[in-house]
């Protein structure tokens, strides 16, 4: 061949190695929120991440990891509902991040069941190896009512985040015990920010009072937020502040009102306030969080998520072996996972 034609030759196959290169990248990129996520990395045979699995992300041109131990996934509860509520987390999305899940809790609700489980405390350092026998179950101190009960929790979760979990954890994020998590999802969609150079508050916006807030159904704080409110953040559930009394409008008001950071909305976390009627199966498996039931125009809607022909009951309106209709999901989106239960 003519020197000329071995330049092309070489240029052409330039090209291509760099092409397959890219796609090969591409595969890995967490996607826009009205995508799919992407498969995870080093996933079992079912398709289901083991923990601390790596989700990858493109930061500015550079690729990043996150995995599990990046994230605190902080449960609100009480003894009223171990039965129902944490029973349904542990048979199902706590198996997938036994490690960054802790529950919070009191001592002074009636519970109902007598188990073994142990309470730890607020001065105790997470378990590093939990099992559904023995998990992280921290006694916050508070009471077991709504109100300025639920502000005390949260306040105490994000204190015991700063005292055990801040410097290793990027990641603060709260769920209320009725609210089924995708974790590889939100692994996925939370690898796409830098928890420590963007101050980020982000949730599903509503309106209440003077400022947006996400509802406690779920929301999470970024490190460096959590660093830049520090003391308004020690303060929440133990002296009187500004705030209104309602725990997820209280951070709302403290982040957008007094730290002045706008929220980030992430239509796919969802609350008990929506009816949740996704398009089709495909929609379903692209949400991020998912509320049980709840009251509207003082009816109980036991409707949690839905598709066309699909629909999973949820609020303790299910039958006794699902009655938030966790496991529905659950095996919906994992049958293969599912059938190991």
């Amino acid at each position: 061949k003519s020197p000329m034609a071995l330049v092309l030759s070489f240029a052409v196959l330039a090209i291509l190695l760099q092409t397959s290169t890219l796609l090969s990248l591409l595969k890995n990129f967490p996607v826009s929120s009205n995508s799919p996520a992407p498969a995870l990395a080093n996933t079992t045979s079912m398709g289901v991440f083991v923990p601390e699995t790596a989700a990858t992300g493109l930061i500015e041109g550079h690729m990043t990891t996150l995995t599990l131990g990046d994230i605190l996934m902080a449960v609100k509860t009480t003894p009223s509902n171990y039965q129902t509520r944490v029973q349904s987390v542990l048979d199902t999305y706590w198996k997938l991040a036994p490690r960054s899940i802790i529950f919070f809790t009191d001592s002074k609700g009636k519970p109902t069941r007598q188990s073994s489980w142990q309470l730890r405390h607020m001065d105790d350092p997470p378990l590093q190896n939990p099992s559904k026998d023995n998990f992280n179950l921290v006694d916050t101190g508070c009471g077991p009512t709504h109100g300025k009960d639920l502000s005390c929790k949260t306040g105490a979760e994000i204190r015991y985040y700063m005292r055990h979990l801040m410097n290793s954890t990027p990641w603060f994020c709260q769920f209320d015990d009725d609210t089924f998590v995708n974790v590889p999802n939100m692994l996925s969609y939370l690898s796409k920010f830098v928890a420590d150079s963007e101050v980020l508050y982000i949730g599903r916006k509503l309106i209440g009072g003077k400022s947006a807030f996400a509802p406690g159904a779920a929301w999470c704080l970024s490190r460096a937020l959590v660093r830049l409110g520090r003391s308004l953040f020690e303060d929440l559930g133990q002296a009187p502040g500004p705030w209104p009394v309602s725990d997820d409008m209280a951070i709302g008001y403290i982040v957008q009102v007094m730290l002045n950071v706008t929220m980030t909305d992430e239509r796919r976390m969802h609350s008990h306030l929506e009816k949740q009627k996704f398009a089709s199966q495909s929609e379903m498996k692209q949400q991020l969080a998912y509320g049980s039931g709840g009251k509207r125009n003082g009816k109980t809607n036991y409707n949690f998520a839905s598709y066309p022909g699909v629909s999973f009951v949820g609020k303790e309106g299910g039958p006794p072996e699902d009655p938030l209709g966790f496991r529905g999901l659950f095996c919906n989106l994992w049958p293969e996972e599912c059938l190991l239960t």
